[in-house]
C-alpha cells in the first residue's frame, strides 16, 4: 500500500505540468499588473495606457481561467478568473439599459463622427457610408483640402460649417449640417491644446442645441497627454457653462476608462452614448472585435436621450466611424 502511494505522488523535479502551472500563472500575475498599473494613470501618463483594454482583459482572463481549470491548475485558474472579474465590471455600463433623462424630447437627431485619415484616399467609401447613415450632422476628422474638395462634391445634401479649420495635418476638423437645419453662433477654439476645436449652435425643428467638436492630441508623450487632458477639462468645463442640450463628438483618443476622460464623466454633466449599447471597438480598424478600442465617442448632458449607437464599417481610415440616435 505504501508503495502504490509513492507511485502517485507527483515526482520530484522539473515537469511538463509544473512549467506549464508556472507559465500560465505568470501570464496571470502579468494580465493583473496590466489592469493594477491602469489605476496608476493619474500620476504618469504612461501608466494610464493600460486603462483603454479592458474588454481585451475580460477575454484573455475568460480564456485563462477555462484553460487553467480544464488543465487542473488552480492557482493560474484563480488569477485569471479575478482579471477576468475586476475588468468584467468595468464592461457592465454597455450591456446596462441607459438610465432616464427625466424628459421626452420630440426632436430626433443622427449625429455621425468619423476619422477620415488624411492620408486615406478611399474617399468613395467614406462618402457612400456616411450618405448611407442618412445623419443630420457630421463631424469629420483629419481633413485636408482634398478630402474637403471630394466631400463637397459627393455630400451634396450637407453644408460645411465654414471653422476655417482645414489643415493639411492630422487636425483638421470639419463640421457638417444638412440641408435645412439652423446654424447659429460658431466658434473656433484654439486654447489650451495646440488644436482647433468648434462649438456650434445648430437648430433642428425648433429645438436648439450646441454640438461640440474636437479631436484631442494622442498621449504618445508627456506633453500630448498634458495637451489631451486640458483640452478634456475645457471641453467639459465648457459644457458645464451652457443651457440647454450639449452634444460632444469626436476622436478623443481615450476610452471611458482613462483617467482624464473618466475625470470629465465623473462631473456628470455628460454621458456616453455607448452606454448601454455594447463595447464595440473603433480603431484601429483592421482588427477584429475584441482587438479595438473605443477611442471616438459622441457625450450627450442628462436632457438628451440615447435611442442607439453603432460602430460604422472599414471605410480605408484606421478609424470605423461612429453613429449616434438621439432624441432632444
Amino acid at each position: 500500500m505504501h508503495a502504490i502511494q509513492e507511485e502517485e505522488e507527483e515526482p520530484e523535479g522539473l515537469t511538463l505540468r509544473k512549467v506549464l502551472a508556472t507559465v500560465w500563472a505568470a501570464l496571470a500575475v502579468g494580465v493583473l499588473a496590466c489592469i493594477g498599473a491602469g489605476r496608476l494613470g493619474g500620476l504618469y501618463w504612461t501608466f494610464d495606457l493600460f486603462n483603454h483594454f479592458h474588454l481585451q482583459y475580460a477575454a484573455i482572463g475568460l480564456v485563462g481561467a477555462l484553460t487553467g481549470a480544464l488543465m487542473g491548475l488552480r492557482l493560474a485558474t484563480v488569477l485569471f478568473a479575478l482579471s477576468f472579474g475586476l475588468s468584467a465590471f468595468q464592461l457592465l455600463p454597455f450591456f446596462q439599459e441607459p438610465a432616464p433623462t427625466g424628459r421626452e424630447g420630440s426632436v430626433p437627431l443622427r449625429v455621425l463622427a468619423v476619422n477620415v485619415l488624411t492620408a486615406n484616399q478611399d474617399h468613395g467609401l467614406v462618402i457612400d457610408w456616411i450618405v448611407s447613415e442618412n445623419a443630420d450632422v457630421l463631424v469629420v476628422q483629419e481633413t485636408n483640402q482634398t478630402w474637403i474638395d471630394r466631400l463637397e462634391t459627393g455630400l451634396l445634401q450637407y453644408s460645411r460649417v465654414e471653422t476655417a479649420t482645414v489643415r493639411e495635418d492630422n487636425f483638421g476638423l470639419s463640421l457638417y449640417v444638412r440641408n435645412g437645419m439652423g446654424v447659429g453662433e460658431v466658434q473656433i477654439l484654439a486654447d489650451p491644446a495646440p488644436v482647433p476645436w468648434i462649438d456650434a449652435e445648430l437648430t433642428k425643428d425648433e429645438r436648439t442645441f450646441h454640438l461640440i467638436a474636437l479631436h484631442t492630441m494622442p498621449p504618445v508623450s508627456s506633453s500630448a497627454a498634458r495637451d489631451r487632458r486640458e483640452q478634456l477639462d475645457a471641453m467639459a468645463m465648457r459644457a458645464e457653462s451652457m443651457q440647454g442640450p450639449v452634444v460632444v463628438a469626436g476622436d478623443l483618443n481615450a476610452t471611458v476608462w482613462s483617467h482624464d476622460l473618466r475625470r470629465v464623466l465623473e462631473r456628470e454633466r455628460l454621458r456616453p452614448a455607448c452606454f448601454g449599447h455594447g463595447p464595440w471597438g473603433s480603431w484601429p480598424s483592421p482588427l477584429w472585435f475584441t482587438g479595438k478600442i473605443l477611442i471616438d465617442h459622441v457625450l450627450v448632458t442628462s436632457s438628451v436621450s440615447v435611442k442607439d449607437f453603432r460602430v460604422g464599417v472599414d471605410v480605408g481610415s484606421d478609424h470605423r466611424g461612429i453613429v449616434a440616435d438621439l432624441v432632444l
